[in-house]
């Protein structure tokens, strides 16, 4: 009988200090830094999606929560602010400024207090590395795409965004630098631009009878300098300038790049500017999918 208990007290005692062990494991994860890190990157970012919680949890928590992009305590922060009016004009490139917390960022920008501080501070990180990410390689869920995947780009780490973006002295030069270069690029984000603009104007058709060539007199021709963003100058010849910029849109256009508007040039000009810019955007997302190294 008292082998009995004292094997029953025995399996008890083994009992206490399972649980007991389980216990302190429980408790020292749920009190852990990472857990710790966690609850506070949750409490920050209450509302936002965040890329990688963790990875901003761990960073700041190595920086003690200094704060990565503000500087000082006034309202100046030249700093945070030219970096975020390059995420504002983030659709210049095709893409999104609301993936990047800018509304949000603008008004944090303006609030006092150190809990708004600190969520500006973790939300402008969060969308320097979505937008570098989006910026220097292919988004979403990749196939395989045979021959062509040797010049697809990876989008840059987080990890090293924060560190060569964020930690850098002028982080809206790096940012400048990271964007594409290629004259395709270019000239697809400076028609993108310019068809923005004519989106937000409401334009007549340009109407045409028959062909119109350099030299020639038309009522047209003050509609088309408006178009091409040139002068007016009065005049209904149609000069060397608009000529210039007519043959520069057909020869982004495939088209016979002479200068004689006819039909099918009239057509692609008189096109809506939604059509062109979804073109556009489609056309530059793949260029950022391509290594720089590739030619245009």
């Amino acid at each position: 009988m008292a082998r009995y208990a004292d094997k029953k007290y025995t399996l008890s005692f083994f009992n206490f200090a399972f649980c007991a062990i389980v216990g302190c494991i429980v408790l020292a994860f749920v009190f852990s830094p990472a857990s710790n890190a966690q609850d506070k990157t949750a409490s920050v970012a209450k509302g936002e999606k965040i890329y990688d919680p963790d990875l901003l949890a761990r960073y700041y928590e190595t920086r003690n929560d200094r704060p990565l992009w503000l500087r000082g305590y006034t309202g100046f922060q030249p700093r945070a602010q030219a970096v975020l009016k390059i995420l504002e004009e983030s659709w210049s490139h095709g893409l999104n400024p609301e993936n990047y917390h800018v509304q949000t960022l603008r008004n944090l920008l303006v609030s006092s207090g150190d809990d708004n501080r600190r969520k500006f501070d973790f939300l402008m990180s969060d969308g320097v590395i979505r937008y570098v990410r989006d910026l220097t390689g292919m988004r979403g869920i990749r196939a395989d795409g045979g021959g062509a995947y040797k010049y697809w780009r990876e989008p840059m780490e987080a990890a090293q965004v924060l560190k060569e973006v964020g930690e850098f002295s002028n982080p809206a030069d790096k940012l400048h630098a990271l964007a594409p270069t290629g004259k395709l690029y270019l000239a697809l984000r400076k028609e993108l631009i310019s068809l923005v603009h004519k989106q937000n104007q409401k334009r007549a058709p340009i109407q045409i009878k028959g062909v119109l060539k350099p030299g020639s007199n038309n009522l047209a021709v003050p509609a088309l300098r408006s178009y091409f963003g040139l002068p007016n100058t009065k005049s209904n010849v149609y000069d060397d300038d608009l000529a210039a910029q007519v043959i520069k849109f057909q020869r982004r256009n495939g088209q016979n790049a002479d200068g004689i508007i006819r039909a099918d040039t009239l057509k692609e000009l008189n096109r809506p500017p939604e059509d062109r810019i979804f073109q556009i955007l489609v056309n530059m997302e793949r260029l950022r999918w391509i290594g720089q190294g590739r030619p245009d």
